[in-house]
């Protein structure tokens, strides 16, 4: 992935976590069968890892780098060497930027859903202006 292209999608997602004042979507598309396809070879404890991660990334943004910081949020327990090849496996689907790790594909489909809730909003805002210019023009 080039590095301008997920420049812009964290910028665009640091503008939308602005508007949304702290409101998170409280959902996003996830295509299974593209997860299924991306975990083919992972094992399952690589997959669960996998998915807490890109659900810590849903809600606070992005994910630390150290691998030290990523322990918990990855829920690792058990011997290191073998936590650190499930998580090693895990990691293949972040990029790393800036120092700190993102999935592009949830990036995008995190951006998406915040920008439908935004246009939600502004829709909902204009439909209440027109109804109070409305009442002003026909009082009851």
């Amino acid at each position: 992935m080039e590095t301008n292209e997920l420049t812009g999608l964290v910028a665009r997602a640091a503008e939308l976590r602005q508007k949304l004042e702290g409101r998170l979507p409280p959902r996003v598309q996830f295509d299974y069968k593209d997860f299924l396809l991306g975990v083919v070879g992972m094992s399952h404890t690589a997959v669960g890892m996998y998915m807490l991660m890109l659900m810590h990334q849903l809600d606070k943004g992005s994910l630390p780098a150290s691998k030290q910081e990523l322990w918990p949020i990855a829920r690792c327990h058990g011997e290191l060497e073998e936590m650190l090849l499930h998580l090693d496996a895990a990691l293949t689907k972040f990029t790393e930027h800036e120092g700190r790790l993102y999935n592009k594909r949830a990036l995008q489909e995190w951006i998406a859903a915040a920008e439908a809730m935004l246009g939600f909003r502004e829709r909902g805002r204009a439909g209440g202006k027109r109804k109070a210019e409305q009442l002003k023009q026909e009082p009851f």
